[in-house]
């Protein structure tokens, strides 16, 4: 239950996260990738919530190089699907 509250959590602040670096002012990106980095070194997010995150944003490149996530590969797992995995629907 707290495990899955947590997950929902997580979830909601990537969304945010993720709408900052897609909408936000360049001063707002920035910040905005300073956080993910700490959220990531504090082991709250993972490479995957990296990954979700910085996807198609201007901060895609250095979320992904600092991550250590490889830039022509995407990962195959996250919370998303975790939390979902009772839909069938696959694209």
């Amino acid at each position: 239950m707290i495990k899955d509250t947590l997950d929902v959590l997580i979830i909601f602040i990537k969304e945010f996260f993720r709408t900052l670096l897609e909408i936000g002012s360049s001063i707002i990106q920035d910040k905005t990738a300073d956080a993910v980095k700490e959220v990531y070194d504090q082991e709250i997010f993972t490479k995957n919530d990296v990954f979700d995150v910085a996807k198609n944003t201007d901060k895609e490149r250095e979320l992904f190089k600092y991550a250590e996530i490889p830039y022509y590969k995407a990962p195959t797992h996250s919370r998303e699907q975790e939390h979902n995995k009772s839909d069938d629907f696959e694209l």
